[in-house]
C-alpha cells in the first residue's frame, strides 16, 4: 500500500478550482464520498458537478462549462482490481527486481512490461512472457474497441446540442425538461469516456471496472441522443440519421503550430464494430 501511495501522489485526478476570471485558486483530489480502495467515478463526477468554481474549462461545440479528469491510475487501479486486491504494488509491475553485480534491486528505468520482456509479471506468473503479454494485448484490444464507441456516442451528442443550440437562436422552442435531463446524460457520459481514456493503462489496471464505465458512458449517451432527437423533432428540426460529427474541422490546424490529423497515429476499432455506424 505505501509503495502505491509514492506513485498516487502523481498518478491521480484533481479538480483546479478557478474564481470569476477563470484564474486557478488552488487544488484538491476529488475523493469526497468514496473510500480508499472505492474511489468511483460516480463520486468524482458528484463532487466536480457540485460547485461551479470546479469546471475549469468550455467545450467549444457544446458552449458548457466542464471539469478535468486527469490520468486517474490509481483510482481505477484500487477500485477492486484484482491485482489491487493480490497486494501488488506499482513498483512490483512497473520497477520490477534486477541484479546490480551480487546486489538485487528495483529496476529504476520506469516502464511497461510490455517493453521489459514482462518482468515485472513473470516474478508472479508462471505462463510464459508471450502468453502473458497476449493477455495484456487482449485486454487492450477489448477496452479500446468500447472506449472508441464511448467517444464516438457523446461526441454525437455533443453535435446534437450544437445544432439545438443553432435551433433556437434561429427562434425554435426546445423543450427544457428533454434539453435538461439529455445536458445531464451528456456529462454523464463524457467524463465517463474521459475517465478510461484519461487513465494510462487501456483498462490493464482494472479491465472490469474499465469496461463498466465505458458500457455506462455509452448507456448515458444513447440516452441522451434519443431525447435531443426528441426535442428536435418537436420543434420542426429534421436530424439525420448519421451525424456529421465534421472530424476535420477539429483534428487539423490545432493549437499555435496548427498541428493537422496524422492517419497513422490513428487507433482502428480493433473488433471492426464501429466501422459498421
Amino acid at each position: 500500500m505505501t509503495r502505491t501511495l509514492v506513485c498516487a501522489q502523481c498518478h491521480v485526478t484533481y479538480v483546479i478550482p478557478k474564481d470569476k476570471d477563470m484564474k486557478s485558486v488552488g487544488v484538491f483530489f476529488p475523493w469526497q464520498g468514496s473510500k480508499p480502495g472505492n474511489i468511483t467515478i460516480e463520486n468524482i463526477i458528484t463532487k466536480i458537478k457540485s460547485d461551479v468554481s470546479f469546471l475549469e474549462w468550455k467545450q467549444a461545440v457544446t458552449g458548457f462549462k466542464l471539469g478535468f479528469l486527469r490520468h486517474p491510475e490509481y483510482e481505477l487501479f484500487s477500485n477492486n482490481s484484482v491485482h489491487w486486491k493480490a497486494g501488488a504494488s506499482c513498483a512490483d509491475c512497473h520497477m520490477p527486481y534486477t541484479k546490480v553485480g551480487a546486489h538485487k534491486a528495483s529496476d529504476h528505468r520506469i516502464t511497461s512490461p510490455l517493453k521489459n520482456g514482462m518482468k515485472g509479471c513473470i516474478q508472479c506468473h508462471a505462463e510464459s512472457p508471450e502468453w502473458l503479454k497476449n493477455q495484456v494485448i487482449a485486454i487492450q484490444d477489448r477496452t479500446v474497441s468500447l472506449q472508441i464507441r464511448s467517444g464516438y456516442a457523446p461526441a454525437t451528442v455533443a453535435k446534437l446540442f450544437e445544432m439545438t443550440h443553432a435551433a433556437q437562436a434561429a427562434g425554435k422552442t426546445i423543450d427544457k425538461a428533454l434539453y435538461d435531463k439529455a445536458k445531464e446524460y451528456y456529462e454523464e457520459a463524457f467524463y465517463r469516456c474521459t475517465f478510461v481514456g484519461a487513465e494510462n493503462s487501456i483498462g490493464f489496471h482494472n479491465p472490469s471496472e474499465s469496461m463498466r464505465v465505458l458500457g455506462d458512458s455509452i448507456a448515458f449517451a444513447t440516452k441522451a441522443e434519443g431525447l435531443l432527437r426528441q426535442a428536435l423533432a418537436q420543434a420542426g428540426v429534421k436530424v439525420p440519421f448519421k451525424v456529421d460529427l465534421e472530424l476535420a474541422k477539429y483534428l487539423n490546424d490545432r493549437g499555435a503550430g496548427k498541428l493537422k490529423f496524422r492517419k497513422e497515429l490513428e487507433l482502428p476499432d480493433p473488433s471492426g464494430v464501429q466501422n459498421r455506424f
